[in-house]
């Protein structure tokens, strides 16, 4: 299934000439406008700029945006609609009644979350059984029935895909995985939680982050959260605990910032931020309760008037807000000085195919064409049409080679195994470019033994489902 970000980028480029620039550049602007949304959210729940805007700015630093925000994925298209999902969610909240056009856009919300990343097939429909925290009432109820019903029409491209295709939407998730059908319900339950538990520590949030180097820079001096917004978040949750326990708005954060933390935790991988991508924008939400009672603004609900000599407890909490914006932005600082002095490290070249431009440059300055491009794990033929795009170049240039295509004999292959066998390699960095020099044997037909009973493996049947027979093949395999 394709993501939306990618009708998004081709949007674009119908307008624009594509480059790297202008898809990094168009990543960022969506991560910032998700954080713009926040902030606005952060506003209208605490009814402060102020709040708003350290809200913004600490969330414009924050690794976990900020690395993201240069990173092009479909990230981006999920993020955004969390956000706009969460706009809608509390404008529709603070009516007793739903208006139709909140039912329909917390519908829109949810579908769009679901579609725009494999992430969001987890969290979509938990974000939208969620909703039963408002259903405190019969007409609650019947508003969140009514979302759930158009949230499941909108699903039925879904459904469809999957009934044709299960692995096309499935396949993905049984390799990442930690379930597995040979456990039972509660084993897999377990696992999860266990999962849960590991994903949660400080070594990921605020010491080394994200252990792959695609994802986070290592030896960044920091993690996925600097110190000061993880201790804002940890005290809001408190706060919450406190003041709000009978808030359905920040129930219903509470339970997504937690639903945002099983995408991963339903992975073999650990600490994997791209998972739990959605995570940190209930995270910044959860630090304006912090926020609000640094600035005084529950003393000035409660009837509190501040006064020409304020409390040594204001200048307590503004001391400490100060201490903390200070941290923020010492670290916010340190972090783009390692940032931008280890972002560029042989093992992050390695990881983001910094060596391709150079190896396909060589392909095309040989006169022979096509040029074939041979995958070896990931599918890195993608990387030859994108660049030959960025420099003009047409992709009838280029030929895929499928699973077990052999390229003809003397053909020019770009290949990202590293090594060739009857090859004449002529360029090599990470990547390999040779000229073919085996035949393509392909379309000869096998030769067939003089005596088949000498040959167990050979045999001739018409077709069935008995021994020696097929019954609509679909591939070959074949031993040593």
């Amino acid at each position: 299934m394709h993501a939306p970000s990618m009708y998004m980028l081709a949007g674009m480029y119908t307008i624009i000439s594509p480059s790297v620039i202008s898809a990094k550049i168009f990543t960022a602007t969506w991560v910032f406008a998700t954080i713009l949304l926040i902030g606005i959210l952060a506003w209208r729940i605490s009814r402060r700029i102020s709040i708003a805007v350290i809200v913004v700015a600490t969330g414009a630093v924050t690794p976990w945006f900020f690395e993201y925000g240069r990173f092009v994925m479909e990230h981006f298209a999920l993020q955004i609609s969390v956000a706009g999902f969460l706009c809608v969610l509390y404008n529709a909240q603070l009516r007793e009644k739903w208006k139709l056009t909140d039912v329909f856009l917390l519908a829109i919300g949810l579908s769009l979350i679901t579609y725009s990343y494999a992430t969001g097939r987890v969290i979509g429909p938990l974000f939208g059984l969620g909703l039963l925290i408002f259903a405190v009432n019969l007409r609650a109820l019947i508003n969140v029935i009514f979302v759930g019903v158009l949230y499941a029409l909108s699903m039925i491209p879904f459904f469809v895909m999957y009934y044709k295709d299960p692995l096309r939407v499935s396949g993905r998730f049984l390799r990442a995985t930690n379930m597995s059908k040979e456990n039972s319900f509660l084993e897999n339950v377990g696992a999860i939680l266990s999962a849960l538990y590991q994903d949660l520590n400080l070594k990921f949030f605020i010491l080394e982050g994200d252990p792959l180097p695609r994802h986070h820079v290592p030896e960044s001096g920091t993690g996925e959260f600097l110190v000061a917004t993880l201790a804002l978040g940890l005290f809001g949750v408190l706060i919450i605990l406190i003041r709000h326990r009978s808030s359905l708005w920040w129930r219903y954060i509470v339970y997504g910032a937690i639903a945002s933390l099983v995408p991963g935790a339903i992975t073999i991988e650990r600490n994997h931020s791209m998972r739990d991508i959605v995570f940190p924008i209930f995270f910044m939400l959860l630090t304006v309760p912090a926020l609000s009672w640094l600035l005084g603004v529950y003393d000035n609900k409660t009837g509190g008037t501040e006064t020409n000599s304020p409390s040594s407890e204001y200048y307590i909490r503004r001391g400490l807000l100060v201490a903390l914006l200070l941290l923020t932005a010492v670290q916010a600082v340190r972090f783009q000085i390692l940032f931008r002095e280890n972002g560029e490290s042989v093992t992050r070249k390695a990881v983001f195919h910094e060596s391709y431009p150079r190896v396909l440059a060589k392909a095309l300055e040989e006169e022979s064409r096509p040029i074939y491009l041979h995958d070896f794990g990931e599918p890195t033929y993608m990387l030859a049409l994108w660049h030959a795009a960025t420099w003009g170049y047409d992709r009838s240039n280029f030929i895929h080679l499928l699973d077990r295509q052999n390229p003809p004999e003397g053909a020019l292959v770009l290949s990202s195994k590293g090594s060739c066998t009857d090859c004449q390699v002529i360029f090599q960095d990470s990547f390999i470019l040779y000229r073919n020099q085996k035949p393509d044997i392909s379309s000869i037909e096998a030769p067939v033994p003089a005596n088949p009973s000498g040959a167990p493996s050979v045999f001739t049947a018409g077709p069935g489902s008995d021994p020696g027979q097929l019954l609509r093949p679909r591939g070959l395999a074949t031993d040593a």
